[in-house]
């Protein structure tokens, strides 16, 4: 059961706790924590009973008028786009010169491996940065990688900092993690 309250398509929810004391913040950038039982669970619901992919994007009218964003932009329903100002945009950006926009997504799920001997796997272990980690998924998706298979001691691939490094190839790649 998830506490919250839907309205047609619009549902306000209660996230659960994550289940860590001190710094949450810690939990985005180091590998070996997981989320209570009812955290998952509730972004579980969001995504598969209730259906959300994108949830909110917010954007800075200077970075609404960039081409780039605005074409962005332009693929998504008015509700979910929200215009900041740059002040309160510096707030939330996790750098501290930010692109002025940010999104909420739910994270793409990868199913199943797919094994086939027209597969290009790239299996990495130990790779616990994630600035290098992102430099070598967005090589991996230039060179034609098709799977990469995340061992033990490697870092989030969807960590902030991994994200900037991939420039997007976590989009393009499945990514699974054998941790």
């Amino acid at each position: 059961h998830v506490l919250g309250l839907q309205l047609g398509n619009v549902f306000i929810g209660v996230q659960p706790s994550f289940g860590w004391e001190g710094d949450p913040m810690r939990l985005l950038f180091e590998g070996g924590f997981s989320p209570t039982h009812a955290f998952s669970a509730f972004y579980r619901w969001v995504r598969e009973d209730f259906g959300a992919d994108a949830i909110q994007v917010f954007v800075t009218s200077e970075a609404k008028s960039k081409s780039e964003i605005a074409e962005l932009i332009s693929t998504l329903k008015r509700d979910q786009v929200t215009l900041l100002s740059s002040p309160l945009m510096n707030l939330l950006a996790s750098v501290e010169s930010s692109a002025g926009i940010v999104a909420i997504a739910m994270l793409p799920r990868v199913n199943k491996i797919v094994g086939s001997s027209s597969e290009f796997w790239l299996v990495l272990e130990g790779v616990q940065d994630p600035g290098n980690m992102g430099s070598i998924l967005r090589t991996a998706a230039a060179s034609g990688v098709t799977q990469v298979l995340l061992g033990n001691g490697c870092a989030d691939s969807w960590s902030p900092k991994c994200l900037r490094g991939g420039i997007g190839a976590q989009f393009l790649l499945p990514v699974f993690s054998a941790a």
